[in-house]
């Protein structure tokens, strides 16, 4: 074989082990309800998800991405509880003052997770960011950004 081959495929070898994804951090974070804000605990992020499918999706409160797809967040989150699929919206990249201000836009208890710890593990490349992953942790489908509906979101996230 020439010498160009083998580097082209050196090269395509090295690109799909960039491309790779991190496995789920197990990381516990502060589990935060602004409706029950002395009764926050932490937890992974991990809780609930031991069988199919799981989603995770991660906010920043100056993300104006983020702010923007709100309420499809909480359209697909509540798409995905009728339909037994455990989602987990972790809030972070800005203070804890800040990041307990924002869940209380959510109807729901959210993760937080101030110094990024979780997201920087997840190797997440930009907020919004969606995850499927198993309860392995193995990730099964993710992507970065909005203006997806959430049949759009759905289907990039394999969860049909």
């Amino acid at each position: 074989m020439k010498i160009w081959h083998w580097v082209g495929l050196a090269a395509l070898a090295l690109w799909l082990w960039q491309g790779r994804s991190k496995p789920m951090p197990f990381d516990a974070l502060e589990y935060f309800d602004a409706r029950a804000p002395a009764s926050s605990v932490h937890q992974p992020v991990r809780a609930g998800c031991d069988r199919g499918r799981c989603l995770t999706i991660y906010l920043a409160p100056w993300c104006s991405v983020c702010r923007q797809s709100h309420q499809a967040v909480l359209t697909l989150a509540e798409a995905m509880r009728t339909r037994g699929i455990p989602t987990s919206v972790v809030l972070g990249m800005d203070t804890p003052e800040t990041l307990r201000g924002y869940a209380a836009e959510f109807p729901f208890p959210v993760y937080l997770d101030p110094d990024k710890r979780f997201f920087a593990k997840t190797d997440g490349r930009g907020v919004p960011y969606f995850m499927t992953w198993e309860p392995n942790g193995k990730m099964l489908a993710e992507f970065a950004g909005g203006g997806l509906s959430v049949t759009d979101m759905t289907r990039a996230l394999a969860l049909e």
